[in-house]
């Protein structure tokens, strides 16, 4: 009868054991005072089974302390991991933080980023780019968002950065809608060879939003880069 007793209080404290387990596996889930609640019944339930397993135990055959050493580790080491995850969420809500109080000082100003979109603000853009050696000729040309090509014009051939000031006009001289534009910039040198072209999107930013993982996203009217993009912040106009 001993030994069906010791067999089923040994079963119960698996189970409790493994819900133990389970409370550090998941503190991310729930409030950060659920997993220390439910690791501290679990714990007291453990002492219980331990306490009635100790006064059942054959006189023949004692319990071992190694387990009991063991599980008791098992229980420290449980409390260990919630405690580090409840640090690591703080940690998360910090680093958001962080990153919304960046994001907000940029409001205002000019930023730089690599991509090829152009944003029109207040009817002016800028059009960025950079070339590794002198051009013979470099063609510009500006794409709305259905794709359609509005506005071609040629720009600077020398080697180096360059800005060219865009009224947002089109080919007709047709002021066209603030928004999203697609720069595509195509160089060749006196041998027809094509040069490497570099852009860039630059414009104000308009508006900020934050994002998942600690990310933030900077608004340059319709146009919208990833906060970690940004290559360059000045005060002036674009």
């Amino acid at each position: 009868m001993a030994d069906d007793a010791l067999q089923g209080v040994n079963a119960v404290t698996a189970a409790q054991q493994s819900r133990a387990n389970a409370a550090a596996n998941t503190p991310l889930l729930e409030e950060p005072g659920d997993a220390d609640s439910r690791l501290g019944e679990t714990f007291d339930q453990f002492l219980r089974l331990l306490t009635t397993q100790m006064q059942n135990q054959d006189p023949l055959d004692p319990l071992d302390n190694s387990q009991m050493i063991d599980q008791l580790v098992n229980f420290a080491s449980v409390e260990q991991a919630i405690a580090s995850n409840r640090k690591l969420d703080t940690l998360i809500e910090l680093q958001g933080s962080t990153v919304g109080a960046t994001a907000l000082s940029y409001l205002g100003r000019t930023v730089e980023a690599p991509g090829d979109l152009v944003p029109l603000q207040g009817g002016e853009a800028t059009i960025l780019f950079e070339l590794p050696r002198t051009a013979e000729k470099v063609e510009l040309k500006l794409i709305n968002e259905a794709d359609r090509t509005v506005r071609t014009s040629t720009g600077p051939a020398d080697a180096g950065e360059h800005r060219v000031a865009w009224d947002g006009r089109d080919d007709y001289g047709n002021l066209l809608p603030d928004g999203e534009y697609r720069v595509l910039i195509t160089a060749l040198d006196g041998d027809g060879e094509p040069v490497e072209v570099e852009t860039r999107t630059i414009g104000r930013v308009t508006g900020v939003e934050g994002g998942q993982g600690g990310d933030g996203w900077l608004e340059l009217g319709s146009v919208r880069i990833p906060m970690t993009a940004v290559s360059g912040v000045r005060d002036d106009q674009p």
